[in-house]
């Protein structure tokens, strides 16, 4: 709203220097005979404070833009750190996942005739692929 309200300033204000320093100067030339040549002062003192708000206007435009650009930059942020996390999980529960999956299919060889002993078993290598992922990121400090 302040950017918005900084530019619709900057549109208003921005035409009146030029027709200030205009009438500045033909005031002091007295091309205008309509008007007394006492006034050129006083419009030169309005063409200073119009250039006066000019550039406080650009500064604060510069601000304005500068704090936008942190915001977004913040979010960004934000959002990156989210989505490394969110990676990471399903990074570790992939690996889990497949072995899941080879469990799930029927292609599995009949080596053990004990359906215990072969849920037992790949528990044993999803919690350990489950760890070893874990302790991988660990180590590169990614968790």
């Amino acid at each position: 709203m302040i950017r918005r309200d900084i530019i619709s300033t900057r549109r208003i204000i921005h035409p009146q220097v030029t027709v200030m320093e205009s009438l500045e100067k033909n005031l002091a030339q007295n091309k205008y005979s309509f008007l007394p040549e006492n006034l050129g002062v006083y419009f030169g003192d309005i063409g200073d404070h119009l250039q006066k708000i000019w550039d406080t206007l650009e500064d604060h435009k510069g601000i304005v833009e500068a704090l936008s650009d942190t915001a977004n930059w913040l979010t960004s942020h934000r959002i990156q750190e989210i989505m490394r996390v969110l990676t990471v999980f399903m990074s570790v529960l992939m690996v889990v996942e497949v072995i899941a999956s080879m469990e799930g299919s029927n292609v599995l060889p009949q080596r053990l005739h004990n359906n215990g002993a072969l849920f037992i078993s790949l528990l044993g290598v999803q919690v350990a692929a489950l760890l070893g992922t874990l302790y991988f990121f660990h180590r590169k400090r990614w968790i």
